[in-house]
Protein backbone atom coordinates (compact mmCIF):
# COMPACT_ATOMS: atom_id res chain seq x y z
CA UNK A 1 0.00 0.00 0.00
CA UNK A 2 1.17 3.57 -0.76
CA UNK A 3 1.68 7.14 0.98
CA UNK A 4 -1.21 8.04 -0.92
CA UNK A 5 -3.82 5.00 -0.46
CA UNK A 6 -2.96 5.14 3.07
CA UNK A 7 -3.65 9.01 3.56
CA UNK A 8 -7.06 8.63 1.51
CA UNK A 9 -7.82 5.56 3.06
CA UNK A 10 -8.50 7.86 6.74
CA UNK A 11 -10.84 9.62 7.84
CA UNK A 12 -11.44 13.30 7.83
CA UNK A 13 -10.43 13.89 11.33
CA UNK A 14 -7.32 11.81 11.10
CA UNK A 15 -6.26 13.53 7.77
CA UNK A 16 -6.70 17.25 9.70
CA UNK A 17 -4.57 15.56 12.41
CA UNK A 18 -1.95 13.92 9.84
CA UNK A 19 -1.98 17.64 7.99
CA UNK A 20 -1.30 19.44 11.01
CA UNK A 21 1.73 16.86 12.26
CA UNK A 22 3.43 17.64 9.00
CA UNK A 23 3.12 21.52 9.31
CA UNK A 24 4.21 21.35 12.93
CA UNK A 25 7.31 19.10 11.86
CA UNK A 26 8.64 21.24 8.68
CA UNK A 27 8.05 24.54 11.24
CA UNK A 28 10.25 22.99 13.90
CA UNK A 29 12.60 21.75 11.19
CA UNK A 30 13.19 25.35 10.08
CA UNK A 31 13.57 26.79 13.39
CA UNK A 32 15.88 23.98 14.57
CA UNK A 33 18.32 24.73 11.52
CA UNK A 34 18.26 28.14 11.92
CA UNK A 35 19.31 27.86 15.50
CA UNK A 36 22.26 25.28 14.50
CA UNK A 37 23.49 27.88 11.95
CA UNK A 38 22.97 30.52 13.89
CA UNK A 39 25.23 28.87 16.81
CA UNK A 40 27.72 27.83 14.51
CA UNK A 41 31.41 28.69 15.92
CA UNK A 42 32.31 29.49 12.65
CA UNK A 43 29.71 32.05 12.31
CA UNK A 44 30.39 33.49 15.30
CA UNK A 45 34.10 34.08 14.83
CA UNK A 46 33.19 36.06 11.90
CA UNK A 47 30.70 37.95 13.32
CA UNK A 48 33.04 39.14 15.87
CA UNK A 49 35.68 40.21 13.13
CA UNK A 50 33.17 42.52 11.31
CA UNK A 51 31.78 44.01 13.92
CA UNK A 52 35.28 44.82 15.82
CA UNK A 53 37.12 47.55 13.96
CA UNK A 54 40.17 49.40 15.69
CA UNK A 55 39.66 53.19 15.89
CA UNK A 56 42.81 55.13 15.81
CA UNK A 57 42.80 58.73 16.44
CA UNK A 58 45.78 60.61 15.81
CA UNK A 59 46.38 62.91 19.32
CA UNK A 60 47.90 65.54 17.34
CA UNK A 61 44.41 65.90 14.89
CA UNK A 62 42.66 66.14 18.02
CA UNK A 63 44.64 69.17 19.38
CA UNK A 64 44.39 71.10 15.92
CA UNK A 65 40.78 70.54 15.93
CA UNK A 66 40.14 71.71 19.59
CA UNK A 67 42.64 74.63 18.51
CA UNK A 68 40.48 75.57 15.69
CA UNK A 69 37.25 75.55 17.06
CA UNK A 70 38.82 77.84 19.99
CA UNK A 71 40.40 80.18 17.39
CA UNK A 72 36.85 80.01 15.75
CA UNK A 73 35.19 80.98 19.20
CA UNK A 74 37.85 83.51 20.06
CA UNK A 75 37.13 85.57 16.92
CA UNK A 76 33.40 85.40 17.00
CA UNK A 77 33.56 86.59 20.58
CA UNK A 78 36.04 89.57 19.29
CA UNK A 79 33.71 90.66 16.14
CA UNK A 80 30.73 90.95 18.59
CA UNK A 81 33.21 93.05 21.12
CA UNK A 82 33.93 95.12 18.27
CA UNK A 83 30.42 95.47 17.42
CA UNK A 84 29.19 96.22 20.73
CA UNK A 85 32.02 98.82 20.98
CA UNK A 86 30.88 100.53 17.50
CA UNK A 87 26.91 100.48 18.70
CA UNK A 88 27.93 102.50 22.26
CA UNK A 89 30.15 104.86 20.37
CA UNK A 90 27.17 105.29 17.72
CA UNK A 91 24.96 106.05 20.82
CA UNK A 92 27.36 108.30 22.29
CA UNK A 93 27.46 110.56 18.91
CA UNK A 94 23.86 110.57 18.81
CA UNK A 95 23.41 113.44 21.38
CA UNK A 96 20.69 112.07 23.47
CA UNK A 97 23.18 109.57 25.34
CA UNK A 98 23.50 110.85 29.31
CA UNK A 99 27.40 110.31 29.77
CA UNK A 100 28.60 107.56 32.09
CA UNK A 101 28.46 107.06 35.71
CA UNK A 102 31.39 106.13 37.37
CA UNK A 103 31.36 103.23 38.49
CA UNK A 104 33.33 103.85 42.17
CA UNK A 105 30.74 106.15 43.41
CA UNK A 106 27.69 102.94 42.68
CA UNK A 107 29.51 100.21 44.74
CA UNK A 108 28.96 100.34 48.80
CA UNK A 109 31.89 101.25 51.28
CA UNK A 110 33.69 97.64 51.78
CA UNK A 111 33.98 98.19 56.10
CA UNK A 112 37.05 97.41 57.71
CA UNK A 113 38.16 95.21 60.21
CA UNK A 114 37.47 97.66 63.34
CA UNK A 115 34.13 98.85 62.23
CA UNK A 116 33.25 95.03 61.90
CA UNK A 117 34.69 94.13 65.31
CA UNK A 118 32.87 97.41 66.72
CA UNK A 119 29.32 96.16 65.17
CA UNK A 120 29.76 92.70 66.74
CA UNK A 121 30.25 94.09 70.22
CA UNK A 122 27.25 95.91 69.89
CA UNK A 123 24.27 95.44 72.37
CA UNK A 124 22.34 94.48 70.03
CA UNK A 125 24.27 92.18 68.12
CA UNK A 126 23.52 88.82 69.02
CA UNK A 127 20.95 89.32 70.67
CA UNK A 128 18.54 86.51 71.15
CA UNK A 129 15.28 86.36 69.95
CA UNK A 130 12.75 85.03 72.56
CA UNK A 131 11.46 81.49 70.77
CA UNK A 132 7.23 81.80 70.98
CA UNK A 133 5.76 79.27 72.36
CA UNK A 134 2.32 77.90 72.33
CA UNK A 135 -0.57 78.79 74.20
CA UNK A 136 -0.74 77.00 77.55
CA UNK A 137 -2.45 73.94 77.63
CA UNK A 138 -6.16 74.13 78.38
CA UNK A 139 -7.29 71.96 80.77
CA UNK A 140 -9.56 69.42 79.91
CA UNK A 141 -11.88 67.60 81.93
CA UNK A 142 -11.08 63.74 82.93
CA UNK A 143 -13.19 61.04 80.79
CA UNK A 144 -15.82 59.70 82.15
CA UNK A 145 -15.66 55.90 84.13
CA UNK A 146 -16.07 52.77 82.33
CA UNK A 147 -18.90 50.46 83.60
Amino acid sequence: MSLKERFNALSPLRKKICVWYLVGAAVLIIVVAGYKSSRNPESEATARLKKTREISLDPDLIEKTMLREQRKEIEDMQAQIKKLANDEEDRRQSGNFPPPVQVESQLPEIPSANQVEQSASSPYFGTPVPPRFPAPPVQQPPPPPLE
